[in-house]
C-alpha cells in the first residue's frame, strides 16, 4: 500500500491552530509521532447539536531543507467533523519531490504504528513523563512526597516551526513541567535523610537539589536543567529578537535527551539512599490505588457482623485456611476463609448473601447457580534492597 493511499501530508503549522485553542483541543507532540484531539471535558459542555469530533493521529515527513511536514494518518481525517476538515484545507501539502528519501523519523512511525511494532521505543517526552511517574511513586512510597508536581503535561511539545522563536518556546514549556514543578518539601526530606543541613534563604530548587547530591552527580544532573533555564530566558525576558532559522526540532530532541538522562541518574541516586526499587514503589502504589474506598456516609452499627474485626486487632495470625463454605442446596456458592491466631482463637470470613429475600419462591433455584467471591488486594510492604 502506497503512502499516498495512508497519509495526507500538511504543513506544521496547522498545528498551531489546534495550540492556541488548549481550551478546546489537545496537542500531543514526540519525536516521531502526535495526536491532536478535543478535549473530554469542553467536548461535555456542549449540546448535541453543537458536538464536533477530531481524533487525528500523525507522523512527520522531513524536507530535503531539514523542514518538517505532518504526514496525516488519513483514516482518521476522513472520520474528522466538517467544521474540523475545513481547517486543514489551506495547508494541504503535494510536492513528494521535496521528501528525504531515506526518513528515519517517518520510518519510525510507520514501522510501530502501522506494522505494530511496538519494541520501537516511545518518543523522548514520552519516556520523561514516564520516569517523572517512577520517581514520584520512589519518593511518595519512601519519602512520604512526590518530587515533581506534574506528571502529565500536554503542553509540553516539540517545536512547531524551525526557528529559534519555537525553540525557546518549546524550553519555556518544559521549564515550567521540569524546573517549576520540582518540589522543595521533597528535596528537603532528601537532605534531612542525608544529614545535610539545607540554607533556609534557599528558595530555588535547582539550587537547593546541588547542595543533596553527591558531587559526582552535581554537573551530569543540573546541566541538562539549567540548558532548559537559559534556553527559555529569551522567551520570558525583554523583547526578543526578530526569529531566525534554527534546527529547532532536532535540538529540543537532544535537549529533552539529556532531561532524560538527568531523570535517570536521579532515580538512581533517591534508590540509593532510600535503599528501595523503583519497581517496588510503583507496584505498592499502583496497589493502594486500587483499594476499594469507604463510604463514609453509610454508618456502622455496633450489631454488624463486620463489627467483629475489631477482635483481631493486635493479634499474630498463625495459620490461614481457605477455601468453600458448605452451602444449602438453594444458597450460592461462597469462598470462604479462616484465620488461625497464635492466642487459640479464629476469625472466618465468608460472603452472606440475601438474594432469597429479595427473588419469588418460584425462581429461586437461580440462587444455586450464583457464586459469590472475595476480591482481595493485597498491598506490599516496603521491602528494602
Amino acid at each position: 500500500m502506497k503512502d499516498s493511499e495512508l497519509f495526507e501530508f500538511y504543513n506544521i503549522d496547522i498545528l498551531s491552530v489546534y495550540q492556541n485553542r488548549p481550551d478546546k483541543y489537545e496537542v500531543y507532540t514526540d519525536n516521531f509521532e502526535g495526536r491532536i484531539s478535543i478535549r473530554d471535558d469542553y467536548y461535555e459542555t456542549l449540546s448535541q447539536e453543537e458536538r464536533f469530533n477530531i481524533n487525528v493521529q500523525f507522523g512527520y515527513r522531513t524536507k530535503k531543507d531539514g523542514e518538517l511536514v505532518l504526514a496525516v494518518y488519513l483514516p482518521d481525517l476522513r472520520k474528522a467533523s466538517s467544521v474540523e476538515k475545513e481547517k486543514w484545507i489551506g495547508h494541504k501539502f503535494d510536492d513528494f519531490r521535496l521528501f528525504e528519501d531515506n526518513d528515519e523519523r517517518f520510518n519510525l512511525f510507520i514501522r510501530r504504528n502501522i506494522f505494530g511494532k511496538w519494541d520501537i521505543e516511545n518518543g523522548i517526552l514520552c519516556r520523561i513523563r514516564n520516569i517523572i511517574s517512577e520517581i514520584n511513586a520512589l519518593t511518595e512510597m519512601t519519602l512520604n512526597e512526590t518530587m515533581f508536581e506534574y506528571e502529565e503535561d500536554v503542553h509540553l511539545t516539540f517545536p512547531v516551526a524551525e526557528n529559534d522563536h519555537k525553540y525557546q518556546d518549546a524550553h519555556l514549556r518544559a521549564y515550567g513541567f521540569l524546573i517549576d514543578g520540582l518540589k522543595m518539601e521533597a528535596i528537603k526530606k532528601i537532605s534531612n535523610i542525608q544529614n545535610i543541613q539545607l540554607d533556609k534563604n534557599i528558595e530555588k530548587t535547582l539550587k537547593a537539589l546541588i547542595k543533596v547530591l553527591p558531587k559526582h552527580l552535581q554537573n551530569k544532573i543540573i546541566e541538562p536543567f539549567n540548558n532548559v533555564s537559559d534556553n527559555r530566558r529569551p522567551a520570558t525576558h525583554k523583547t526578543r529578537k526578530s526569529a531566525v532559522k534554527y534546527p529547532a526540532f532536532s535540538e529540543f530532541n537532544s535537549d529533552m535527551d539529556d532531561i532524560f538522562k538527568s531523570l535517570e541518574l536521579i532515580k538512581e541516586f533517591i534508590e540509593k539512599i532510600t535503599n528501595v526499587s523503583t519497581e517496588v514503589c510503583m507496584e505498592r502504589k499502583n496497589k493502594l490505588e486500587m483499594l476499594p474506598k469507604f463510604d463514609y456516609e453509610k454508618k456502622i452499627l455496633p450489631n454488624y457482623s463486620i463489627c467483629k474485626f475489631n477482635n483481631i486487632v493486635g493479634k499474630t495470625i498463625k495459620k490461614v485456611e481457605i477455601g468453600f463454605k458448605k452451602c444449602d442446596v438453594d444458597n450460592p456458592e461462597s469462598e470462604l476463609s479462616l484465620l488461625h491466631f497464635t492466642d487459640g482463637s479464629m476469625l472466618s470470613i465468608s460472603i452472606v448473601s440475601n438474594i432469597n429475600q429479595l427473588i419469588s419462591s418460584d425462581i429461586h433455584s437461580i440462587a444455586k447457580d450464583l457464586s459469590l467471591q472475595f476480591h482481595l488486594n493485597f498491598v506490599p510492604s516496603l521491602k528494602k534492597n
